[in-house]
């Protein structure tokens, strides 16, 4: 845990702070996507994650609470002039982390798959969304075979 703050009173009865603060760079960007249980069977079975058939995206958030509650609102959601879904068949989801490596975010983003959400809008802030199939791992095409992404192997199950 970090030191306690110790402010400094200057002659002219200022403070001033004696050490000023740093930010550590962050080596990975955590975000958390809730799948149904046949989306995460396609996860452990190291198969594609194929994403709802209407959107063809997955919403991808920062805090896991929030993604609880986007997969719970679009599972029960509809495509305009559709016939709803059943209410009763899809009500697990198993909450799932990835961990994107800063190449791999820069790569995506650049490559139009992963999207971030709108900066301006404080409900939208962690908020992203990512194109096309989920995989346990994503690995560039070079001699290096840089990881993109990668799905943490701890998962929690929320009803």
């Amino acid at each position: 845990m970090a030191a306690p703050i110790q402010m400094l009173r200057t002659s002219t009865q200022e403070f001033t702070d004696p050490t000023p603060p740093v930010l550590a760079p962050a080596m990975e960007l955590r975000l958390f996507v809730a799948l149904s249980p046949v989306q995460f069977a396609m996860l452990t079975d190291r198969r594609p994650i194929l994403p709802d058939p209407y959107s063809l995206r997955f919403g991808l958030r920062s805090d896991p609470l929030k993604a609880f509650e986007r997969a719970h609102y679009f599972m029960s959601w509809s495509a305009p002039y559709a016939e709803p879904p059943p209410r009763e068949s899809i009500k697990k989801y198993m909450l799932c982390s990835i961990v994107f490596t800063p190449q791999g975010v820069l790569t995506l983003l650049l490559a139009n798959i992963l999207e971030k959400g709108d900066g301006t809008d404080p409900n939208r802030a962690g908020y992203f969304r990512i194109r096309g199939p989920l995989f346990h791992e994503l690995r560039g095409s070079d001699a290096n075979q840089t990881l993109y992404y990668k799905f943490e192997n701890q998962y929690s199950e929320l009803v």
